[in-house]
C-alpha cells in the first residue's frame, strides 16, 4: 500500500478520513499457506492520511504474532519501521529458546501475494549456490556442506517446536510435517548432486531411489512451505541424473532472431549443452545464405566428460553483405559417435549509424527518455521534457546496464516506476515505446509490466509487456474498446533483449531484438487517460510487477520505422 492509493481513496470519499482494514496476514484464500513474515509494502507516509489501520490476522492465532508483531511496530513508528528488523525482533520475542527453530519454519513460509517474490528466502539462496557450482562444474563441498547444515536445521526445528511452543506446534502441526519432508527431499536431492559430481554411479542410483520415494511423502501432504524452492531443487537434480544416463546433448541460442548489421562482422553465439561421463568429441558447422561472409564455420571441438549438464559457448563472425535479404544461420553439431543436434537464427539485415546509443535515441526527438542510470530515488528524463518521475518499493539502482556504453540500468524485485501523467505521455495517435529488459522469472498469469498506462482494465491508454508465458504483447486501448497483438518466442531469462511496441494511426507492431514479431493492422487508436505512466508494472493498479532488470525506456508521439528500430537495437549491443 502506497501514498497514491490513500490519495486517491481520500479523494473518492473527501468527507471522511479514512480507516484502513489491511488484509494481512489472513490466509483464508489458501488455507495451504502460512504467512509468517514481516509486514512489507507499506509505505510510512499512511500515517499522515490515515486516521487508523488494523489488521486481519491467520485462523492460526498463535502463528499470527509473527506478523502481527511487525505490524505494531510499523503503526508505532512509520518512519523507522524495518520490515527485516522488526521481524528479527517478532522471532526473539515470541521464539525465546526456540528462536532459532522458530526462525527456521518462519523462513520456510515467509512467502505471499503481499510479501513481494521472497519465497524461502535462506534456503533458496543455499540451493542456488549448490546448482550454479554444480553447473559451473566447480567443487561442491563448500555450497554442499552449507546446504547440508541449513537441512539438519529444517529436520530438527519441528521437534524443538513441538517441545518449547506447544501451541504454535499445534496449530502449525501440517505445515511441520512438511517442513520435515521437505528437508528430507532437499537432502536427498542434494546427495544425488553429489554422487553425480564424484561420478558415484550406485550412490546416484541409490540416492534417486530415496528421492523418489522422499517426493512421494512430500506431495501426500498439500501444505504449501518453502514454495517455489524445493520442487525445482528437486527436479534439478532428477533431470541433471536423467540427462547423465540419456548422455544428453543440445545446442540453444541466447537470441532466436535478431538484427545483425550490414558490412560488419558480428558474433552469432550458440551454446553447447552436454551431459555424458566421457570426453565428448564433433564438429560444429554453421551454414549461412549465399554472399555471407563467415569465420569459423566449421569447428573441430572436444568437450570433457564431467559427469554433469555443462554449457559451452562458441560463436562465429558473421557478415552480411549490402544488400542481403533476411536469411537463417544454421548451426550443426556432429558428435563422432553419430548423433547431431541442431538449432537455427533469423537474421534481419539492418544499417547502423556510428552514433552512440544516447545520441541516436535522442536524434529521433523522444518525448521522454528515462536512461534508469539513476542513483537517487527521481527517475530522471534527459528529452529535455522534464517528464520526471519516482521510483516506488524495491528497486536496485546503478545495476550493469544494457548498452554497450557503460550506461547503468536498475533491477527491479517488486517495485516499479511511476511517471505522472501528461500529454507528452498521452497519446491519441502514433507513439513508440521502446525499452531494454532481462527478466528472472516468467511470471505466468496476466505477466508482467514493462510500460503500461490505461485508467481502467482495458481501457484509455496502452501497454507493452510479457503474457504469461514471456511472449511480448502490447495493447492499445479506448474508453470502449481495446486491441492488442501479441507474438515471437519465449523471451529468456538473464538476457538482455530489445523490446517496442509501435503504433502508426492503424496497425499495431512489436518488435524484438529488432525484427517484427507480431502485428495487429487493425488496432484501436487509444484514448488519453488521467493514470500515471508506470515502468515495471500493470498500468492502472500497479500489480503484476516486473522481475529483473529493465534500461532505457523512451517514449515517441510518433511511429519509428523498422529500419529506425532495428538500427536501435544494433547500436546498444555493438
Amino acid at each position: 500500500m502506497e501514498e497514491p492509493d490513500v490519495i486517491a481513496a481520500q479523494q473518492a470519499f473527501p468527507r471522511h478520513r479514512l480507516l484502513v482494514f489491511d488484509n494481512y496476514p489472513v490466509n483464508d484464500y489458501n488455507r495451504n499457506r502460512l504467512l509468517l513474515g514481516p509486514l512489507d509494502r507499506r509505505a510510512a507516509s499512511l500515517s499522515h492520511y490515515l486516521a487508523g489501520i488494523s489488521w486481519n490476522e491467520m485462523n492460526e492465532q498463535k502463528a499470527s504474532q509473527i506478523a502481527l508483531f511487525t505490524e505494531a511496530e510499523y503503526a508505532w513508528n512509520p518512519a523507522v519501521y524495518s520490515p527485516d528488523l522488526a521481524w528479527e525482533a517478532a522471532l526473539q520475542e515470541i521464539g525465546g529458546e526456540a528462536y532459532e527453530a522458530l526462525k527456521v519454519f518462519a523462513d520456510a513460509n515467509r512467502s505471499g501475494r503481499f510479501l513481494g517474490n521472497l519465497q524461502a528466502p535462506t534456503l533458496a539462496s543455499l540451493t542456488q549456490a549448490v546448482r550454479e557450482a554444480y553447473e559451473a562444474g566447480a567443487d561442491l563441498s563448500v555450497p554442499a556442506g552449507a546446504l547440508k547444515e541449513y537441512v539438519q536445521k529444517m529436520s530438527n526445528a519441528p521437534d524443538e517446536l513441538r517441545r518449547k511452543l506447544p501451541g504454535l506446534a499445534d496449530e502449525t502441526a501440517p505445515w511441520l510435517d512438511k517442513l520435515e519432508r521437505s528437508a528430507v527431499a532437499v537432502n536427498d536431492a542434494l546427495d544425488l548432486l553429489q554422487a553425480m559430481a564424484d561420478r558415484d554411479d550406485p550412490s546416484a542410483d541409490a540416492a534417486l531411489k530415496r528421492l523418489e520415494q522422499s517426493l512421494e511423502a512430500l506431495r501426500a501432504n498439500p501444505k504449501e512451505t518453502a514454495t517455489g524452492v524445493v520442487d525445482p531443487f528437486v527436479a534439478f537434480a532428477s533431470e541433471e541424473y536423467h540427462k547423465l544416463k540419456q548422455r544428453y546433448l543440445a545446442l540453444a541460442l541466447p537470441y532466436g532472431m535478431r538484427a545483425f548489421p550490414v558490412g560488419v562482422a558480428t558474433e552469432a553465439e550458440v551454446i553447447l549443452y552436454a551431459s555424458s561421463p566421457d570426453e565428448v568429441r564433433g564438429t560444429l558447422k554453421v551454414e549461412f545464405p549465399e554472399g555471407w561472409i563467415v569465420k569459423d564455420a566449421v569447428q573441430q571441438i572436444a568437450l570433457p566428460g564431467n559427469g554433469r549438464t555443462s554449457a559451452y559457448a562458441y560463436g562465429a563472425d558473421v557478415t552480411v553483405p549490402a544488400g542481403a535479404l533476411p536469411g537463417y544461420i544454421h548451426f550443426r553439431f556432429e558428435e563422432d559417435e553419430g548423433r547431431v543436434v541442431t538449432a537455427s537464427m533469423y537474421v534481419q539485415p539492418a544499417n547502423m549509424t556510428n552514433e552512440g546509443y544516447r545520441e541516436l535515441v535522442l536524434a529521433d526527438a523522444p518525448n521522454a527518455f528515462w536512461r534508469l542510470d539513476d542513483l537517487s530515488n527521481t527517475l530522471v528524463d534527459i528529452s529535455g521534457n522534464d517528464l520526471h518521475g519516482i521510483y516506488r518499493s524495491e528497486v536496485e539502482r546503478g545495476v550493469p546496464g544494457a548498452t554497450n556504453d557503460g550506461n547503468a540500468a536498475v533491477r527491479f524485485a517488486g517495485g516499479y516506476a511511476e511517471v505522472p501523467s501528461t500529454s507528452e505521455v498521452s497519446p491519441v495517435g502514433p507513439f513508440t515505446i521502446e525499452a531494454w529488459i532481462r527478466p528472472e522469472v516468467v511470471a505466468g498469469g496476466d505477466g508482467q509490466g514493462i510500460v503500461e498506462k490505461y485508467s481502467a482494465p482495458a481501457r484509455n491508454g496502452y501497454l507493452i509487456r510479457l503474457d504469461g508465458g514471456n511472449r511480448l504483447m502490447a495493447f492499445t486501448m479506448s474508453s470502449t474498446d481495446a486491441s492488442y497483438v501479441v507474438g515471437g518466442p519465449s523471451i529468456g531469462l538473464g538476457e538482455w533483449h530489445h523490446v517496442a511496441a509501435v503504433f502508426d494511426g492503424v496497425s499495431l507492431v512489436i518488435y524484438l531484438d529488432g525484427i517484427e514479431v507480431g502485428r495487429n493492422e487493425k488496432a484501436i487508436i487509444p484514448e488519453a487517460g488521467p493514470i500515471s505512466l508506470k515502468i515495471g508494472a500493470r498500468g492502472d493498479d500497479r500489480v503484476r510487477r516486473f522481475t529483473g532488470g529493465i534500461d532505457d525506456v523512451a517514449f515517441y508521439s510518433k511511429a519509428l520505422s523498422a529500419a529506425e528500430i532495428a538500427e536501435h537495437f544494433l547500436v546498444g549491443v555493438r
